[in-house]
């Protein structure tokens, strides 16, 4: 007499399918359970030991495939299989409906098995004992694929030339179909990374300070003589003279006389050289004309008649304005060098 296990366990009682095939692997044989994809297959279960009412059970299931250790078959949005059951009258059978959403020659023409376990309804924890796996199951897509594969053998013993197999119907709009699935998972993660490329360059597009251009003629002649300033104060100091020299002598008639203009402003704000409001006098600096430390004591120095005109033309076109661009009414060569430096000449003549 057999012995009664203490545990209750999960057996298949019967099983439908649209036909079995025997598989030789490995020095093993194995039944395979074939089924069409997307039509129900049955199964009903019965318990192996203690009585068990399945009517106070829940049951779940899942789609494996067939190998060790066993690997759920993945998915994006879409299960791959569709799991329905019901208890008897009586509570000691469990009839169990499945559609498999998915082709064995879509994974590589792998087998699938079929998970089912019963958990508490409430705790959802599971029962020891209540679970099954099913035979191996192998999916096609419709019932004409096998009768090609079960032709007989005596047409094989004159092999006609061998023809590309044509994709059916079915097999290429499941194709089809999961590429679809793919693209738009692709897409969404795609999406993603955009939105969070867009955010951290909109955040750094705030952070970064926007450079106003000019919009009025006050704006642009306080960034001309801005401009003016930084190319006057890059130049060496033996150079800044012949700058301006230069700049003077070929400015039009129409900027000089908006230097003149702008000299005789300054001069009336009072920021002109031995004004008291002057923060820079330029008739307090030591001269190497008057023979300061830094002077030459020559008797007849040409570097200090150079000194004199320099400061003669300066000194007039500071106080009067008038002779730029030419000679003073004294008649001294005031001639202005050509060999100044083009950035203070571009950026004094558009300050002017």
């Amino acid at each position: 007499m057999a012995q009664v296990p203490r545990v209750s366990e999960l057996s298949i009682v019967d099983m439908t399918s649209h036909s079995s095939e025997l598989v030789h692997k490995g020095g093993l044989s194995k039944e395979v359970k074939i089924v069409v994809k997307g039509s129900p297959f049955h199964m009903v279960l019965g318990v192996v030991g203690r009585a068990v009412n399945f009517a106070r059970i829940q049951f779940n299931a899942s789609l494996v495939y067939d190998c060790e250790p066993a690997k759920s078959v993945d998915f994006v949005k879409t299960s791959p299989m569709e799991f329905k059951y019901s208890p008897n009258s009586a509570g000691d059978r469990l009839e169990v409906e499945l559609r498999i959403k998915v082709l064995t020659s879509q994974h590589e023409d792998m087998l699938f098995k079929v998970h089912i376990h019963g958990v508490d309804p409430i705790t959802k924890a599971e029962f020891p004992g209540l679970f099954l796996v099913s035979p191996p199951i192998k999916v096609i897509s419709k019932p004409e694929q096998l009768k090609k594969r079960q032709a007989p053998q005596a047409h094989q013993q004159q092999p006609a030339p061998k023809k590309q197999r044509a994709v059916p119907a079915a097999a290429a709009s499941d194709s089809v179909a999961d590429a679809v699935q793919r693209l738009e998972a692709s897409q969404l993660v795609t999406n993603r990374l955009l939105e969070r490329l867009l955010s951290a360059a909109d955040c750094n597009a705030r952070a970064a300070p926007l450079k106003r251009e000019p919009t009025s003629p006050a704006e642009e002649f306080e960034a001309a003589f801005l401009s003016t300033f930084r190319a006057f104060q890059q130049l060496r100091s033996d150079d800044k003279a012949d700058a301006v020299r230069r700049v003077m002598r070929t400015a039009p008639p129409s900027d000089v006389d908006s230097v003149a203009e702008l000299v005789d402003l300054v001069a009336s704000e009072g920021l002109v050289a031995g004004s008291p409001s002057s923060s820079l006098s330029i008739a307090s600096l030591p001269s190497p004309v008057d023979g300061g430390s830094s002077g030459c004591v020559c008797a007849d120095c040409p570097h200090k008649r150079e000194l004199e005109r320099v400061d003669q033309f300066y000194q007039r076109f500071l106080e009067n304005g008038v002779g730029l661009g030419g000679s003073p009414d004294d008649g001294s060569d005031l001639a202005l060098p050509l060999d100044a430096d083009t950035d203070f000449s571009s950026s004094f003549l558009a300050f002017a």
